[in-house]
C-alpha cells in the first residue's frame, strides 16, 4: 500500500510540473514528452495511426498560426484548423515524434523545426497576399461593378482566407499588422453604411396582416439582390427570434408581421442586420461582417387603429338651458342661464391622451423640441393620460391630420357644444349631478388625495355622466372653438375653456363655469376633445 501511495504522489507532482513548466513537458491524454525550443508540436489521437496523424499534424498547424498571432499582437485565440485547411499548407511528410497506444486509442506527436514552418508559411502568404491584393482592387474597389458583386467578392476573398487556415494571420503586406481580413471587415462596414434602406410604407401604422417590404439600394441607386437579412422584432420587453430572408432581385426583402401578443398595439422596432454567416452552417466565421452595422425601423401596430382613436358618445340635438342651474349658488356673473339650440353630434368619450397625441407627431414628423414641453414631466407624460401643454392651434391642427386619416370631420366643441355633453341631459351642478366632489372618488382635482397630477383617462368611474363621458369635470381643462369676445393686447381674442382641473378647487370643475385663455399659448392643465356632427344633420 506504502508503495502505490508513493506511485500515485510521483505522478501527480509530474503532473503538476507539466502543467507548470509547459516549454518543457506537455501531455496528450497520458502521453508525456520533452519539448525542444526550436521545434513547433501537435498532438492527436484517433481509432487509427492515420486518424491520429491527422489530428496531430491540424494541431500542429493551429498551435503554429497561434504563436504567429500572438507575436503579431492580434489577441486572437488557438484558430480551429480543418483537415482540408491543413491540406493546404503543403507540409512536408513527418514522422511521428512519438506514438503510443491506450485505452483503444492512438496517441501521436508530430514535430516540425520553426525555421521550416516559417518557410512554408511565408511562402504560402506571399502567394495568397498578391493573389488577394489583386482580386480587392479589380474587384471590390472597382466602381464599375455593381454594389452586389462587389460584397461577393468580399464575402469570396474572407471564405477563401478562411479555407487557407489564415482569416486570423495574414496581413496585408509583409511586415504590416493589419489583418487582411479586418481590412475587408472595415470595407463591408463603410460600403453597408452607404446603403439607405426605404420602406414602402406611407405611414409607420401596421396591423396583424401588414407586410413589410423595405429596399435595399446602394450608393448609386441600384438595387442590391441576394443581401442576407437577419429580421428581429423587438419592443422593451422582448425581442423575437430571428428570421433570415434575402433581398429579391429587386433589393427588396418582405416581412411578415409576427403573430405575437406581446408586440400588438405598441410602438415596435424592426431590427434588420447582415446575415453573412447564417448561409450554413460553413459560414459561421463570417459572423464579424453581420456585426457591421443594423437598420432600425419603428411601426406602430394598431390591432385596430380606428378603434384607437374614434371612440365617441353621441349627444342628440336639441334646446337646453346653458349656464348656471338654479340651485348652484356659487355661480359668477359671465354663467347667467341662456336658451340655446344646438344640432346631434358625436363627442370624444375620452379627452385626447398622450398616446394618440404622440402617434399624431411622429407621422407628422414633428421636430421633438416642438413636443409638448409638460411630457419631460413623469406625471404627464403617459400614455394613458389626457395631452396637455398643447395651445388650440396646436389641438385643431390634429383634429385635421385625424380627419385626412379616416376621412372625417372632426373639430374642437362650441361651448354650448360642451356644456350640452358635460350636463348628460340633466340639470346638475356637476356632470354627475349636485354631489361636491370632495367625496375623491369623481373627479381629479386639486387635494383629491389621488393624483398630483393628470390622471390616466377614465380613472374616475363615479364621474362619469349620463351619456357615459369620462373627466368633463376636472383633469383636465379642455379647449373649445368659442371666443371670450375679449381681446387683451395685439394678440389673438382669448378661447373659452371648460371642465376645471388637477389644478383646480371643486368650484372651478361645475358645468357652467368657464375660463378664458389665450390660444396661441400652451398650458401645463389644459387638454382637449373633439367633437363630429351626425351624419344626418
Amino acid at each position: 500500500m506504502k508503495n502505490k501511495i508513493q506511485m500515485v504522489s510521483a505522478s501527480f507532482i509530474a503532473l503538476i510540473f507539466c502543467i507548470l513548466f509547459v516549454s518543457s513537458c506537455a501531455s496528450v491524454d497520458v502521453v508525456t514528452f520533452e519539448r525542444e525550443p526550436e521545434y513547433i508540436y501537435g498532438t492527436g489521437s484517433g481509432q487509427t495511426k492515420q486518424e491520429a496523424n491527422e489530428s496531430a499534424r491540424n494541431d500542429l498547424i493551429a498551435s503554429a498560426l497561434a504563436e504567429t498571432q500572438a507575436t503579431q499582437s492580434h489577441l486572437r485565440s488557438k484558430p480551429i484548423i480543418t483537415s482540408e485547411m491543413a491540406r493546404s499548407f503543403n507540409l512536408p511528410k513527418i514522422s511521428p515524434y512519438t506514438t503510443e497506444k491506450k485505452a483503444g486509442k492512438v496517441f501521436v506527436v508530430l514535430r516540425l523545426k520553426r525555421s521550416e514552418w516559417k518557410e512554408i508559411k511565408d511562402g504560402k502568404e506571399a502567394v495568397l497576399r498578391s493573389e488577394l491584393t489583386a482580386e480587392f482592387g479589380d474587384s471590390v474597389l472597382s466602381s464599375e461593378k455593381t454594389s452586389l458583386d462587389r460584397l461577393n467578392v468580399a464575402v469570396a476573398i474572407l471564405s477563401r482566407l478562411y479555407s487557407e487556415g489564415l482569416y486570423s494571420s495574414l496581413t496585408t503586406t509583409k511586415q504590416g499588422s493589419i489583418l487582411f481580413s479586418d481590412s475587408i471587415i472595415k470595407w463591408f462596414k463603410e460600403h453597408l453604411s452607404s446603403i439607405q434602406p426605404t420602406v414602402m410604407l406611407d405611414k409607420n401604422f401596421i396591423n396583424n396582416d401588414s407586410v413589410i417590404k423595405i429596399t435595399f439600394l446602394s450608393a448609386d441607386k441600384k438595387p442590391i439582390g441576394s443581401l442576407p437579412l437577419s429580421a428581429k422584432w423587438k419592443v422593451p420587453e422582448l425581442e423575437t427570434e430571428e428570421e433570415i430572408s434575402l433581398t429579391d432581385s429587386k433589393g427588396i426583402v418582405s416581412l411578415k408581421f409576427p403573430n405575437d401578443s406581446h408586440l400588438k398595439d405598441k410602438y415596435v422596432t424592426l431590427v434588420l442586420t447582415p446575415a453573412f454567416s447564417k448561409k450554413s452552417d460553413d459560414t459561421l466565421y463570417l459572423k464579424s461582417l453581420d456585426t457591421a452595422l443594423d437598420w432600425e425601423f419603428q411601426f406602430r401596430h394598431f390591432t385596430d387603429i380606428e378603434k384607437f382613436f374614434i371612440n365617441e358618445i353621441e349627444i342628440p340635438g336639441g334646446e337646453f338651458t346653458a349656464g348656471a342651474v338654479e340651485q348652484d349658488k356659487r355661480a359668477e356673473l359671465d354663467e347667467e342661464p341662456r336658451k340655446v339650440t344646438v344640432r346631434a353630434f358625436s363627442i370624444d368619450k375620452f379627452p385626447v391622451t398622450n398616446g394618440q397625441y404622440r402617434v399624431y407627431l411622429e407621422d407628422m414628423k414633428i421636430s421633438e423640441s416642438e413636443y409638448p414641453d409638460f411630457w419631460d414631466d413623469s406625471e404627464t407624460g403617459k400614455e394613458n393620460h389626457p395631452v396637455v401643454g398643447v395651445s388650440q392651434k396646436e389641438a385643431q391642427a390634429y383634429a385635421e391630420w385625424l380627419n385626412t386619416l379616416f376621412n372625417i370631420k372632426k373639430r374642437l366643441p362650441t361651448e354650448d357644444e360642451w356644456e350640452k355633453a358635460a350636463r348628460g341631459g340633466m340639470e346638475g351642478i356637476y356632470p354627475w349631478g349636485d354631489e361636491s366632489p370632495k367625496d375623491n372618488i369623481r373627479a381629479n382635482f386639486n387635494g383629491n388625495n389621488r393624483y398630483d397630477g393628470t390622471s390616466p383617462v377614465g380613472s374616475f368611474k363615479n364621474g362619469v355622466n349620463a351619456f357615459g363621458l369620462f373627466d368633463m369635470a376636472g383633469n383636465v381643462w379642455e379647449w373649445t372653438s368659442t371666443s371670450s369676445g375679449e381681446q387683451t393686447g395685439e394678440g389673438p381674442t382669448d378661447i373659452i375653456v371648460k371642465g376645471g382641473s388637477w389644478m383646480d378647487g371643486p368650484n372651478e370643475l361645475r358645468v357652467s363655469n368657464r375660463k378664458e385663455l389665450d390660444p396661441s399659448q400652451q398650458y401645463g392643465d389644459v387638454g382637449f376633445r373633439l367633437v363630429r356632427e351626425a351624419l344626418n344633420e
